[in-house]
């Protein structure tokens, strides 16, 4: 059976998102966790004993920190490329682990028994290429990128100072949904960034 998990950005979003039968909600609002502990907290600054119970990881030193200790996706950050990766890191236990967007559909041919591990696939939405810290540019809120193309980049910022700068468009692989079901994949991901409410509706719907 073909699962979705989400990540969302805010109330807004997440009051759309549960009105669908997903798996499971990633966010990187604290507030919302705070609210619902059964969503998952990306985790971007040190170490904190406070963290929730469901956190999504992508640094190993956490990973390590929390093992058995706290449920833990891994994120697409960490970069499991190669069956080598894979089985390293369901050793501990995680309850998915999302492949680097670098892994193309014909490489997954070359993944054995992938149905034997709790494989995510990021489907849709735009990713983090590059992350920060303190950066004196910038400083607070959002920003945009233009470079030498005319393409233009997202830019965040966190409470903690962390810069997060974001690919020029979405990733859209719902086209090949059913390529990865037929490799053995079941757990895909859908990310929103600033899509309107009529936008995250028309994905949602044609996913459920």
């Amino acid at each position: 059976m073909v699962s979705f998990s989400i990540f969302v950005r805010d109330e807004e979003q997440l009051k759309i998102v549960k009105q669908y039968p997903v798996s499971m909600i990633y966010t990187d609002n604290l507030d919302l966790v705070q609210q619902d502990s059964s969503l998952y907290y990306e985790v971007s600054k040190s170490y904190n004993k406070n963290f929730p119970n469901n956190l999504l990881i992508r640094d190993v030193g956490l990973l390590q920190e929390f093992q058995g200790k706290k449920n833990i996706v891994i994120d697409y950050g960490l970069n499991v490329a190669n069956m080598s990766s894979l089985s390293l890191y369901q050793s501990y236990f995680v309850k998915k682990i999302i492949l680097s967007l670098e892994v193309s559909l014909e490489e997954l041919k070359f993944f054995p028994h992938l149905k034997d591990y709790p494989v995510e696939i990021y489907l849709y939405g735009r990713p983090k290429v590059m992350t920060l810290k303190n950066h004196p540019l910038f400083t607070h809120s959002s920003y945009e990128l233009l470079d030498v193309k005319q393409e233009i980049y997202p830019v965040l910022v966190d409470e903690n100072g962390l810069v997060f700068i974001y690919h020029k468009e979405p990733i859209n692989r719902i086209s090949s949904l059913k390529s990865y079901t037929i490799l053995g994949i079941s757990n895909f991901r859908i990310d929103f960034f600033k899509e309107s409410i009529e936008e995250i509706k028309m994905i949602l719907d044609e996913l459920f």
